[in-house]
């Protein structure tokens, strides 16, 4: 029989729903430690029918067992990199690369100016374009 690991970004606390436990009672669904509830509308429509498909599956590859075939069980674990890592942290964060690819850039292309580059290719651009014209 399966479960429910459930995390409150809130307070930190976390808690367990099993499956023989009432999922529609409103305490599956709230943190016991801080009281924060989970949107009765997101957990009846996404995290109850997930929940209720990895049990099935579940259930599934344990009969493929019986039938002599290898044992496989899945779980779902959230991806903990960004954990406890806001949306505005995240901006930010892209915010402070942007810059800091922009500054590798310009510094590039100062670079590129001081060794005469970008002048070198400007002129082989004007002459081409000038073949160009000439040309027509």
């Amino acid at each position: 029989m399966g479960m429910l690991r459930i995390h409150c970004d809130q307070c930190g606390g976390a808690w367990e729903v099993y499956g023989r436990d009432n999922w529609h009672d409103r305490n599956a669904r709230t943190c016991p430690h801080c009281g924060h509830k989970i949107e009765r509308q997101t957990w009846e429509g996404q995290v109850l029918p997930a929940f209720g498909q990895m049990m099935d599956a579940n259930r599934e590859l344990v009969k493929i067992r019986a039938d002599h075939g290898p044992l496989f069980t899945v779980d779902y674990l959230e991806d903990s990199v960004f954990q406890g890592v806001t949306m505005r942290d995240l901006y930010d964060r892209l915010e402070g690369l942007e810059d800091t690819l922009g500054n590798m850039l310009l510094g590039v292309s100062d670079q590129a100016r001081q060794a005469g580059i970008l002048d070198m290719m400007d002129s082989l651009m004007a002459d081409h374009i000038q073949q160009g014209a000439t040309h027509e």
